[in-house]
Order: structure tokens, then sequence, then C-alpha cells
């Protein structure tokens, strides 16, 4: 047996995996040699932002996956930018605003998707109840039209997220306009009509998304 054919990445000094955590259990469970490469990073926030930017993790990920993927970049972005200002008094508000806005940018540029993309995945990570945002990181449902789903009640779009998993778990291709036409005519006196002319249609995920839905994690 030859062991572990690519390398685990690994925080020098930190003996934090950075990527490889799958092929590290697979190869700790079989007891066959793991090589590995390590990496200097600053701090904490250098790393979340290597493991996040890392093409291998990102590779076989949509564009909806990616955009929520670049608001979490944002705000490591951000943070950093924070960072190198520290507590100076003498800088202008307006650099301050600058600063964040290019750390938009950059996010947006470094996860291959547009501004308008990551406005939806903002949305998403901010108005929409945990579920939905789960949805979208596991790739059942596009960010944009999770995003419309955000303007319903939380209440509400729980029950579209668990028509959603229910479709899948049945084997379904779970049709996600009809479901937020079914839950906004049932749940609000708004024309559900004018919902769906929102919702842009994408491929649906297939059955065995479901597993991914509940038990996806991003760094």
């Amino acid at each position: 047996m030859e062991g572990c054919r690519e390398s685990l990445t690994i925080w020098k000094k930190h003996d934090i995996i950075l990527d490889g955590h799958n092929r590290y259990q697979i190869c700790a469970e079989l007891q066959v040699p793991i090589k590995t490469n390590e990496i200097e990073l600053p701090d904490l926030t250098a790393a979340k932002i290597w493991m996040i930017k890392n093409p291998r993790g990102r590779r076989n990920l949509d564009e909806s996956q990616r955009a929520m993927l670049a608001v979490k970049l944002e705000a490591l972005y951000a943070e950093q930018a924070k960072h190198r200002m520290g507590a100076r008094t003498d800088l202008d508000p307006n650099l301050d605003r600058g600063e964040f806005g290019r750390s938009a940018e950059k996010a947006a540029k470094d996860m291959g998707v547009s501004h308008q993309t990551v406005s939806y995945a903002k949305r998403v990570s901010t108005k929409g109840i945990p579920e939905l945002a789960k949805l979208v990181e596991s790739g059942c449902a596009s960010v944009s039209a999770a995003a419309k789903v955000t303007s319903l009640a939380a209440k509400s779009q729980a029950k579209i997220v668990e028509k959603v998993e229910i479709q899948i778990r049945e084997g379904e291709r779970p049709n996600l306009a009809a479901i937020i036409h079914e839950i906004a005519r049932r749940d609000t006196k708004d024309d559900p009509d004018e919902v769906l002319e929102m919702v842009q249609k994408r491929p649906e995920c297939k059955p065995e998304a479901v597993r991914r839905h509940r038990n996806h994690t991003t760094p």
C-alpha cells in the first residue's frame, strides 16, 4: 500500500489541518502513512481565508455555493482591514468605508461570482433561517431563489425548507418555484405570482444532496 497520494496541508506550528480532513480520517482508519505539507500563516483569520480560497476545497461548488462562501470571505477581509487600521483615530471615516467596500469586491472576485450574486447570498445569510442557508450551501437551491424566500416570515421559510427536504428524501426533484407558490398562497396576502416572478429557475439538486445538506460544514 503506497499510502496517501496527496499531502495534507497543515498550519505550521499549530498542527491544524487546513486541507485534507477526509483523507486524514481514511488514512488513520486504514493505518497508512500520511504525507504533510506545512504552510506558515500569520493568524487564525488568514488560516480561514486560506481554507475558503483553496481551489481543491471548492472545485465542485456551483455559483450559489461560492457566493455563500464569498459572504464569509468578505467578513474575513473586513476583519483583516480593521486589524490593519488598528485604533488609529486620524483616518477619514470615508476611507474606512472604502476599505470595506474593497473587501466585498475582492471576495466576489476571488470566488468568481458577481456582486449581485453575493448580494443575494448576504440576504440569505442575514434574513433567512439557518436551514435555508444550508439548502444553498449544499447545492439544493439557488441563492437567487433562496433570497426571494427571505421575503416571507420565518415560519413560512421553515415550511418551504421542510417541503424541499421531504421531496428530496422521497427521491423527487424539488420544484422550488412551485413550493414557494404553494406556501406564499397559504401564508401571505401577497400575490404568489409576484413572488414567482422574482425566482430564477435552476436545475434542482439530486436526492443524495439531502445528506450533504444535513451534514454540510464550511470553514
